[in-house]
């Protein structure tokens, strides 16, 4: 589809089922028809003709003679930029690369009314139309422009008065160098970072107060829009390097390369296309396929064999269908598991397991009764002591650490499910050789591990290898219980906590519609 199917496509809006071609404008509409530079495949007696007609040349400036074609030529003005705008964003969604490319520069050619083959000097107001004409006859491609100094253009124009003018015109076109940096996140999954650097100067009568940009990240054929954002430039931040994150799917077999292309939203000739090779890519290995959800009859209550336990779960019969897989692992054994499942699946419950596991076999003297539960943020801390406090508080003695030292210490001293959150147990179990509390954990369960990966993930990342390092001096089986949303790198992290095939859980998003 190109610029004439889009052109016939804006003349088949319902806006203008109730134009006629009159008598009276034929002559004049065939005598346009000869000076538009898209041709118009449909009869004049068309009304989408006329439409057709009218745009291009409202597009091209020219000038009508009829009065009806003067106040249709009105109604298309004022339809024009909007319906165009319209045209492009569906195309945009629908991922069409080269046809949303040409639908932008019909929205852009109809708010300059010029077409796309002209100068983008055109733009820019002041600037004599022979001196135009001229550039337009060069066969030189516009890029080469920004190399030329103003006395070269001067003289590339025979007129050096105006070299200087051009120049700075040249260089006011908005334009925005490009590096990118790729990292494979999964094998079907890539990382950008996008960094653009403005190049041009910022005149506040011709740019305002913002410039807007579209980024498009192409296929390797330019057929398909893998990602699009809109891009907002500010004068205050012109001097600053700008940098944007976002990822895009990638198939097998690898293709070559892919496209960023970064086009201005209200200027013509302003684009810069930076090719990204995939040359050197290589990406991760494949992962193990997520667990599937089978097909158990529902482990009821008395699954756990004591009525103690029994009544924490008065309010429901049976568990539900991740809980009834999980729980021979998790109540009768003691390996380390990592349980990763959508939110809102019961994972919480899957953590008591461990816990009510590890209180078993402190009473009969086999571990220690003192647990520590991992909150990724203070609102769930609190709720998680609040919940605990109540139901494991008549045989277990639940504390929520408060970030004091000394205070803590007693905490420590005294709790048996100790409560924190990330940067709590970190400052508190740094001098774990001298705390012989912290080397008495028998069960560490650490909730959102899927959180690893964010902006505060590397404390997360310490205080779960510091465990296993205590682990390892101390020769003690500290057990680690992890919960975290459904991972694509499972098999990875259940290994980093010491979790085997047996213990390791990744139900997909898709679960979620069972339970």
């Amino acid at each position: 589809m190109g610029y004439i199917e889009l052109c016939q496509l804006f003349s088949l809006s319902e806006e203008f089922k109730y134009v006629s071609v009159r008598k009276d404008e034929k002559m004049e509409l065939e005598k346009i028809l000869d000076r538009v530079p898209i041709p118009v495949k449909e009869s004049l007696e068309e009304p989408s003709t006329k439409i057709n007609v009218l745009l291009q040349a409202y597009i091209s400036g020219l000038k009508l003679e009829g009065l009806s074609l003067g106040s249709d030529m009105v109604y298309i003005k004022q339809s024009a930029g909007r319906l165009s705008r319209a045209i492009f964003e569906i195309v945009l969604k629908r991922g069409w690369s080269q046809l949303a490319e040409k639908a932008l520069n019909l929205c852009t050619m109809i708010d300059k009314q010029m077409w796309s083959v002209q100068t983008p000097l055109r733009q820019f107001p002041g600037i004599p139309n022979e001196i135009l004409m001229k550039l337009e006859k060069k066969e030189l491609a516009w890029e080469r422009y920004f190399d030329l100094s103003s006395q070269e253009i001067g003289e590339l124009i025979r007129y050096p008065k105006m070299g200087r003018r051009l120049y700075q015109c040249i260089h006011q076109l908005p334009k925005l160098n490009l590096s990118a940096h790729v990292q494979p996140i999964t094998r079907t999954v890539l990382g950008f970072e996008l960094t653009l650097t403005p190049d041009f100067q910022w005149d506040d009568k011709i740019h305002g107060y913002v410039e807007p940009f579209w980024i498009l990240v192409e296929d390797n054929d330019s057929e398909c829009i893998l990602h699009h954002e809109y891009f907002t430039l500010k004068k205050q931040r012109l001097n600053e390097d700008h940098t944007l994150n976002f990822t895009v799917p990638i198939y097998e077999p690898l293709p070559p390369l892919y496209f960023i292309h970064v086009v201005s939203d209200k200027w013509l000739g302003s684009r810069t296309i930076l090719p990204v090779s995939f040359r050197h890519l290589v990406l991760p290995d494949k992962h193990a396929p997520p667990t599937e959800l089978l097909d158990l009859q529902p482990l009821p209550v008395t699954a756990l064999r004591n009525a103690r336990y029994e009544g924490l779960y008065s309010a429901w019969k049976h568990f539900n269908p991740i809980q009834t897989q999980v729980f021979s692992v998790l109540y009768n054994s003691d390996h380390s598991v990592l349980v990763a499942a959508p939110t809102g699946s019961g994972k919480t419950i899957c953590a008591k397991f461990a816990i009510l596991r590890n209180h078993q076999k402190a009473v009969s003297g086999e571990t220690n009764m003192r647990i520590v539960y991992i909150a990724p943020i203070e609102a769930l801390a609190k709720e998680r002591y609040r919940d605990w406090e109540m139901k494991f508080g008549e045989f277990a003695c639940v504390v929520e650490l408060t970030g004091e030292t000394a205070r803590d210490l007693k905490l420590l001293d005294k709790g048996e499910i100790i409560i924190s959150t990330h940067e709590k147990w970190d400052s508190l179990s740094r001098r774990w050789k001298q705390r012989k509390h912290i080397q008495q954990v028998g069960l560490f369960i650490v909730d959102e591990l899927h959180l690893i990966g964010s902006e505060k993930g590397h404390v997360l990342d310490i205080i779960v290898s510091r465990m296993r390092c205590i682990a390892n001096h101390t020769c003690s089986n500290i057990r680690i219980v992890a919960l975290s949303a459904s991972l694509a790198n499972a098999k990875d992290l259940g290994e980093w906590i010491g979790a085997t095939s047996h213990g390791l859980f990744n139900f997909p998003p898709a679960v979620r519609r069972y339970l």
